[in-house]
């Protein structure tokens, strides 16, 4: 079977292709968000895991953060969910690194993806997930938006 050009390249270039349908993907996605929390009962829009056990999940918030990321309010989006932020921070800089890249044809570096990335977001994610609960079991804090 023939691979598609875009497979053929680098990790890099094959995440800048990805990249490039974010934009897309996202504009979907929030519209998705939008309908539903006008069309879907509140019960489905509440986390299970948060109803069922009385804490935050790993998640929670992530929808929230996204959407006040949207509508420019950075702190916002950092307490409802930090990963949010950092997720599209490194976004953005991939990006616009492996456009200069491409445009330049090689003579400036593009950013080479390294798994430090994943482990600090499964750190944000862990230490949020933490936080939250500290606050919300022991000092009565809610995120609630």
């Amino acid at each position: 079977m023939k691979k598609k050009r875009w497979m053929t390249g680098s990790l890099e270039q094959q995440l800048f292709f990805l990249g490039c349908w974010v934009p897309a993907v996202g504009l979907l996605g929030g519209l998705a968000v939008q309908w539903a929390s006008k069309h879907v009962p509140a019960i489905f829009q509440e986390c299970l895991w948060n109803r069922v056990f009385g804490i935050y999940c790993f998640g929670c918030g992530g929808t929230r953060a996204f959407l006040a990321l949207c509508r420019g309010h950075v702190l916002l989006a950092l307490w409802y969910h930090p990963l949010v932020v950092y997720g599209a921070v490194l976004y953005l800089v991939f990006m616009v690194r492996h456009l200069i890249f491409l445009i330049s044809k090689g003579r400036f570096r593009g950013m080479r993806f390294r798994g430090g990335y994943l482990y600090a977001a499964i750190g944000i994610m862990l230490v949020n997930f933490i936080v939250k609960n500290l606050l919300r079991q022991v000092f009565g804090i809610l995120m609630e938006g």
